[in-house]
């Protein structure tokens, strides 16, 4: 009986497991697309005009590079 409790709770722990890092996966996937896409958006918005041009292009440089990276991350594992 007790052997037989403790299979089911450990099924029942992998199929949460599954289902939480499924949700992990597309979230970071969502949230890689929003950092590139707002890595582009910064670079092109007009409230900072005033921003030096190399630090609108670092800035924006590591917001995509770091949402590519997490892109990567969330889809091919």
């Amino acid at each position: 009986m007790f052997y037989s409790m403790n299979e089911n709770l450990e099924e029942i722990r992998e199929e949460r497991d599954s289902k939480v890092g499924t949700i992990f996966k597309y979230f970071s996937a969502i949230m890689g697309f929003f950092y590139m896409v707002f890595g582009v958006v910064f670079y092109f918005f007009p409230f900072i005009e005033k921003m030096d041009q190399w630090a609108k292009v670092g800035v924006s440089s590591v917001l995509f590079l770091y949402g590519a990276f997490r892109l990567k991350r969330a889809l091919w594992k």
